[in-house]
């Protein structure tokens, strides 16, 4: 009875705070709902699908296909190398897979369920420091980012930090919450998110542990040992796929990582200290021009200011392809510096203990990840705006310390400017993604280059529809006399098409070359309209006889014959080839079947 009456009880709070934030709940819906439509719009049929998509798909779908034992231990490479991050993210790719289908769009779902999950996140997250009002109107920006939209669209790794890191931060101060029962547990799952969210991507393997490591020891939580213990199992728990790999490789991905960091100590050691000093000052210089810049296009979508480099000490405001974009630059900087001046404001004069948890987490995450980035650009490396997932939230963050300066909401003219400035920002955000969606809608009929490739991996516009239009030509070509298939295409796109020639049940044994060539071969050239690359024309055109070209908008595709003279066997034989093409090019993983 008493059980039914607290049950009872707890119904009827929930909903009274329903019936009391009524306003408030629908308008996050409505908000919510617009982010949803800019994520899912034609998300398969634009899917971008290349080759760091096919190589994560082709190392899922045997566990997929057959049995969970196929699942890898290690994850995505990182750092460019052989090194490889934990497989947090293959299994989370995996599992919607077996939801949604054994396709590209199905294995990108589980980017599109975090990328939606993390406005929700989002909200709850500003929501412990600022009002409702400001934080609905940060979430309109959030939800609206032409940048956050772009990243939420594919399936690669680095695309779900957004939700995993404000997550793990979300918990965290969950975690220190005087108002919370349970701190024990949002510790516990902080230590999960942690976990996954350093195996998405080196970045956050290299920022994520130090802020939670420095907010612990400020703060010296009292909590139980068992607590700590029990955080500590689940974090391992969820790292033992790359454990057990590397104690039956015999510490092989471990080497990897302490080899990099020994090089790039070593790299370190030869600069005298004085020209290193310089430099760190000076690279230190760059990471502020990254910061403002790459916020700015993160809040804005504004996607000019950051398209060329400026070495030094400039600002990227006194050269000649600068000049024409000053305007953008200067709000930029006066946006970044005002942030910047009302965030350390907040930090000295706030009182309110749970408000000051909140600006530590977001005055670390600030210095460390700009730390990493002076490390890396100190390296050589440049800063790709993808580098930014990590940090995405904090551009709308500091705007919202400028809102919470600028705007009392119990009079008119504040809250017309609070509107005013939400509505421009997202109005400019939204012209620039139906650009985007307009772009996408006509790749397979024009070429469409774009100017710059500061928000997206690249400045072309490649979708799977059209992927998929061109195989349906190519097995034409197949179904007529079954000849064996050699393609040549640009490195990024050559993996997808042997990963749909594959799923059409046509084995791919061997490359397009120059040296091998057989009268009875199917042979097509699949290249950028925009820019034709003349070297891999050239490289054929003396050996075959185009017998078709046809125009797929961004790409093209040419249907070549062996000229008589160049023939050096009727048809290639496959009897002592055992594997297909493409697996070939994906290095081998251990799997949960290889260690039992």
């Amino acid at each position: 009875m008493n059980k039914k009456i607290i049950l009872e009880k707890q119904k009827t709070e929930i909903f009274g705070k329903i019936k009391e934030n009524k306003l408030e709940i629908v308008i996050f819906l409505m908000i919510l709902a617009t982010g949803f439509f800019f994520r899912t719009y034609h998300f398969s049929d634009w899917l971008h699908f290349e080759i760091d998509q096919t190589f994560d798909i082709t190392a899922v779908a045997p566990a997929v296909e057959n049995s969970i034992g196929n699942l890898p231990l290690l994850g995505p490479v990182a750092a460019g190398g052989p090194l490889r991050l934990g497989p947090a993210f293959y299994y989370l790719e995996y599992i919607s897979a077996k939801i949604f289908g054994n396709t590209p769009s199905g294995h990108a779902v589980s980017v599109l369920f975090f990328s939606i999950a993390s406005l929700v996140i989002f909200y709850f997250f500003c929501k412990i420091y600022f009002n409702r009002t400001t934080s609905l109107g940060l979430l309109a920006l959030f939800v609206s980012s032409l940048y956050l939209v772009l990243y939420s669209r594919f399936s690669w790794n680095p695309n779900i930090l957004p939700f995993f890191v404000l997550f793990s931060f979300y918990a965290l101060l969950k975690s220190f919450s005087a108002k919370e029962s349970k701190k024990e547990v949002w510790f516990f799952i902080m230590s999960g998110f942690v976990a996954i969210a350093t195996q998405l991507h080196f970045n956050a393997l290299l920022i994520v542990p130090p802020i939670i490591i420095f907010f612990l020891i400020i703060n010296k939580p009292q909590l139980k040992l068992k607590t700590w213990l029990h955080s500590f199992l689940i974090f391992l728990v969820i790292y033992s796929p790359f454990i057990i790999n590397d104690i039956k490789t015999g510490g092989e991905n471990f080497g990897y990582l302490t080899k990099k960091f020994l090089d790039n100590s070593k790299n370190s050691d030869k600069s005298d200290v004085d020209s290193s000093n310089k430099k760190i000052i000076e690279k230190s210089f760059q990471i502020v021009r990254y910061d403002i810049y790459e916020y700015f296009l993160i809040l804005t979508g504004s996607d000019q200011i950051n398209s060329s480099r400026p070495k030094g000490y400039s600002l990227g405001l006194s050269c000649d392809s600068c000049k024409e974009n000053i305007p953008w630059r200067l709000g930029a900087i006066l946006f970044f510096v005002s942030g910047i001046i009302l965030f350390v404001k907040n930090i000295l004069t706030e009182k309110e203990v749970q408000k000051k948890y909140f600006l530590q987490i977001i005055l670390l995450w600030f210095v460390f990840s700009s730390l990493y980035f002076i490390v890396i650009t100190y390296k050589g490396l440049y800063i790709y705006p993808r580098f930014f997932l990590i940090v995405s939230p904090l551009p709308f963050i500091f705007l919202g310390f400028l809102i919470k300066k600028i705007s009392d909401y119990r009079h008119k003219f504040s809250f017309f400017l609070f509107v005013a400035i939400i509505s421009v920002i997202s109005a400019f955000n939204i012209a620039k993604i139906f650009n985007y969606f307009n772009q996408l809608k006509n790749t397979s009929i024009k070429s469409n280059e774009v100017e710059t490739e500061d928000v997206f991996p690249n400045n072309y516009r490649i979708t799977l529809e059209q992927q998929n239009k061109i195989m349906n030509y190519i097995k034409s070509k197949y179904d007529n006399n079954g000849y064996p298939i050699y393609i040549k295409s640009e490195s990024e796109y050559e993996p997808a098409f042997w990963y749909h020639l594959e799923k059409s049940g046509i084995k791919l044994y061997d490359n397009l070359n120059e040296s091998a060539i057989y009268k009875e071969g199917n042979y097509f050239l699949i290249l950028r309209t925009a820019q034709k690359n003349q070297q891999i024309l050239l490289n054929y055109e003396k050996n075959f006889i185009l017998l078709d070209q046809i125009n797929f908008g961004t790409l093209f595709v040419q249907n070549i014959i062996p000229g008589e003279d160049k023939i050096t066997a009727i048809r290639q034989d496959f009897s002592n080839i055992r594997r297909s093409f493409q697996p070939i090019k994906s290095p081998y993983i251990l799997t949960w079947g290889d260690v039992f």
